[in-house]
């Protein structure tokens, strides 16, 4: 650290520390923590200072017991970065800063001996964050207790980057794990304790990571423990301000009512429970965040609605103007099919005719400059038209005098009139957009007479009840099929068949959930490939929580929105050499391919037997292109001033496509358990559905023999049980008491299945439409624990208890964000 310009705290600080985390004056010099002015704060974390971010603040230095050096730096600046929510809130973001390209580190609070790193009859615990481990070290110095406490920087920071490789692609990459701090430390039969943050008892990332660190000290050979800080005490986040708050003896009696891990049950994750990422924001351009974040607020909707919209408005104004091309042998258009689901009474109308308004004033434009081209051009057929009327009178007329020469003559100048009356079609009104109440024979003609391309916008669900057939024709969505891959479509019309050479469509959709559900009920969406084709979105419903009173949106975000948008609508193919225009082909950079092959080659795997992505295997092998297409629409969203200059799609383009692919996926996972097209997930549902209903705490195990022979209909043979036995194993509805053979393998199930029975939160759909999606459920996390109060807002999904099994939830986080360089 540059001792420039660094000092102790300041006595406000000393007296914030003692009064809000429980630090005496001695303990903070003894850990040397140092306050540093915003150059200071912003040279020792290595970002630029600028007027806009403050990193004035208090320095932890990390050192390692026996050794003087300080290993590590954390910066907890005064003044974060601020961040407005979906709903309104502010939330504080980057609060606390480590140099960059730092690693994780455990800390350990100064004054600690060496030896006992090694003594593994001295308990360890673990807390999250410096001030709490001082703290700890404090309550238990000041009680003659031996303990090794340990801080660390996050719940999930005991992993982190371990090493590098150098990939296929001679690039380096990553490898995380345990970090290496671990294996300074003696864990055989040494005890254990978690105390974590209030918030593990609501956030199920902050209790998985809990639950991971049990297991990896217990895989090392210790006895671990928790403790859950009690709900409800104003100020109280974790164990410094539980101390400051409460006092020594307060901690004390908690302590006595330790969790042993080994022997208690955690709260299963229930299948009526959605728990997905937000929309990334910063991965869309300023001016585009600036709009859906403003329009979010102003109908007081999730964001994530209006991203996608926007996101898909744009990319109907490149459909038929562009062609991605990934390799010389992989190319894409640029038209998406997005579907958002919220319940009724979230104002998808509303959300629906803002992000669609530029496009339906350049269309009324377009209308007005070509309404004088369409008079003309009928004029001029309407003339045709009666001057081969009257070519074909005065032939007949020829005829009844027998005048051959003259009826020779008379015919050859009506087939003159003819040809050029065939030549001479009069230009369709431009339309930009029609309504999701088209059918598909409409789409298709609309097709042709556009040029090839067309953008569905509909905040119904109509449109899948005529792709299904609903006038009895039968399913009948092949040019939904062809339009998303820009394929030649052949149109038959009464007087004649025409060609669209690149027919492409985009779609833009809001649904209510149970237009989801319905389309299990025709599973030839799925099995031609339809449902593949769509970006799904189900974000939470904010009813319930909203602001009668929302901000307007900024002005100056709405006019830009319009402009931009207006400009790519403007956006036109290009001649080729015989003067036919054709979409102009633009390229991902040789860095950009880099990227897309790196995160197509991370899918592959997931798509194997027993992979994360199986189930939606049909989707994810589209995922790929889909990136390649979210690449182009974020490129051209932001150079739209200099759209028709661009010839190649860079790096950071792609980068941001993927933090978008990455939070599409459990959307889409969510959405295809609510299809029903997760066999796995319909299976577990069964055999708990059995549990619940032929068990009873009184007999709470179960064999996997007698489990199969009661279900028979639905597990034909033992094996069959395994894929739906290991996701409720993973969602904590069960676990293996022995190992047994396989048939007669034995389980225990969870005491809170039944209690969970009798309180499980229904989809919003299933009841009145009247209902408000604010539902209060009581939780307990243990079976010794006590109960938690908890609100959750819209259903947590599917996808959690799906990907959960290897462990793996893709998710958008900052630090896919630092990766990339966003």
């Amino acid at each position: 650290m540059n001792n420039q310009g660094e000092r102790g705290p300041l006595a406000a600080d000393y007296a914030e520390l003692e009064n809000k985390s429980w630090l005496t004056r001695e303990i903070v010099d003894a850990a040397k923590i140092q306050r540093v002015n915003t150059i200071d704060g912003a040279e020792i974390v290595g970002r630029p200072a600028t007027a806009s971010k403050d990193y004035a603040g208090l320095i932890f230095p990390y050192f390692w017991p026996g050794d003087p050096h300080e290993r590590e730096y954390r910066l907890r600046r005064d003044n974060p970065d601020l961040e407005r929510r979906a709903d309104g809130s502010i939330k504080e973001k980057d609060k606390y800063l480590g140099p960059r390209k730092s690693i994780n580190r455990l800390y350990i609070p100064p004054g600690t001996p060496v030896e006992w790193l090694t003594d593994a009859t001295i308990p360890v615990t673990f807390t999250e964050g410096e001030k709490k481990a001082l703290a700890l070290w404090r309550f238990y110095c000041d009680r003659g207790e031996k303990r090794l406490v340990i801080g660390i920087s996050g719940a999930w920071n005991f992993r982190g980057v371990v090493g590098k490789v150098t990939n296929g692609k001679g690039k380096p990459q990553d490898i995380s794990g345990i970090i290496f701090d671990f294996d300074r430390i003696e864990w055989r039969n040494r005890e254990v304790l978690i105390v974590f943050d209030v918030n593990v008892l609501t956030d199920e990332s902050v209790a998985a990571a809990r639950r991971e660190l049990a297991r990896e000290v217990q895989r090392r050979g210790a006895v671990p423990y928790w403790v859950n800080l009690p709900t409800g005490i104003d100020g109280v986040n974790g164990v410094d301000d539980l101390l400051a708050r409460c006092g020594p003896g307060f901690l004390a009696g908690l302590l006595a009512t330790v969790t042993t891990v080994t022997e208690s049950w955690e709260s299963p994750s229930q299948f009526d429970e959605y728990d997905l990422p937000p929309f990334p924001v910063d991965a869309l351009p300023d001016w585009l965040a600036r709009y859906v974040e403003g329009l979010a607020i102003t109908t007081q909707t999730p964001v994530d609605m209006a991203a996608m919209l926007g996101i898909t408005n744009i990319s109907s104004t490149l459909a038929g103007n562009i062609i991605i091309r990934v390799r010389e042998d992989w190319t894409e258009t640029p038209n998406i099919y997005s579907v958002t689901a919220l319940e009724v009474g979230n104002r998808k109308t509303a959300v629906h005719s803002a992000t669609s308004a530029p496009l339906k004033e350049k269309e009324r434009e377009l209308i007005r400059d070509a309404q004088q081209r369409i008079s003309d051009a009928q004029v001029e057929r309407d003339m045709l038209s009666a001057s081969l009327e009257g070519l074909k009178k005065a032939a007949a007329k020829a005829i009844a005098k027998g005048d051959d020469e003259e009826f020779k003559r008379l015919t050859e100048k009506a087939k003159e009139i003819a040809g050029q009356l065939l030549e001479k079609t009069v230009p369709a009104v431009p339309k930009l957009i029609a309504s999701g109440d088209i059918t598909p024979e409409s789409v298709a003609s609309n097709l042709a007479e556009q040029g090839g391309r067309l953008l569905i916008s509909s905040d119904e669900g109509e449109l899948f009840q005529l792709l299904a057939g609903r006038y009895g024709n039968g399913a009948n969505f092949e040019i939904f099929l062809k339009g998303h891959t820009g394929e030649e479509v052949r149109v038959d019309r009464r007087s004649r068949s025409e060609i669209i050479e690149r027919a492409t469509l985009t779609v833009a959709m809001t649904v209510q959930p149970d237009v989801l559900r319905s389309i299990a009920e025709n599973p030839t969406f799925r099995a031609r490939g339809l449902t593949a084709r769509m970006l799904f979105t189900m974000p939470p419903s904010l009813v319930g929580r909203r602001s009668l009173t929302p901000p307007p949106l900024n002005e100056e975000a709405r006019n830009e929105y319009h402009k931009r948008v207006k400009k790519l609508a403007a956006l036109a193919p290009v001649e080729n050499e015989d003067g036919k225009l054709i979409p102009r082909t633009v390229s991902l950079s040789a860095d950009a391919v880099g990227y897309l092959l790196a995160f197509a080659e991370e899918i592959e795997p997931q798509l194997s037997e027993g992979g994360a992505l199986r189930s939606i295997g049909d989707w994810a092998n589209k995922l790929a292109g889909a990136t390649a297409r979210l690449a182009a629409i974020v490129h051209y969203a932001d150079k739209a001033f200099e759209a028709g200059s661009i010839m190649e799609i860079p790096a950071k383009a792609v980068q941001r496509a993927i933090l978008i692919a990455r939070y599409l996926i459990p959307h889409a996972q969510a959405a295809c358990a609510e299809m029903g097209v997760d066999p796995e997930i319909q299976d577990a549902r069964k055999l708990l559905q059995w549990i619940e209903t032929a068990k009873s705490s009184a007999e709470s195990t179960f064999t996997r023999r007698e489990a199969q022979r009661q279900n028979h209909n639905a597990f034909q043979k033992v094996t069959d049980l395994k894929p739906a036995l290991t996701l409720l194993e993973a969602h904590g509805y069960i676990r293996p008491v022995d190992a047994g053979r396989r048939d007669s393998q034995k389980f225990e199930i969870n005491p809170a299945v039944w209690r969970l029975a009798k309180t499980k939160i229904q989809h919003q759909g299933h009841g009145d439409s009247s209902d408000t999606s604010l539902t209060v459920s009581e939780t307990p996390l243990t079976d010794k624990a006590s109960t938690v109060t908890t609100v959750t807002v819209s259903p947590i999904p599917e996808i959690e208890f799906a990907a959960s099994v290897n462990g793996s939830h893709p998710s958008v986080s900052s630090a896919n964000r630092e990766v990339f360089n966003l």
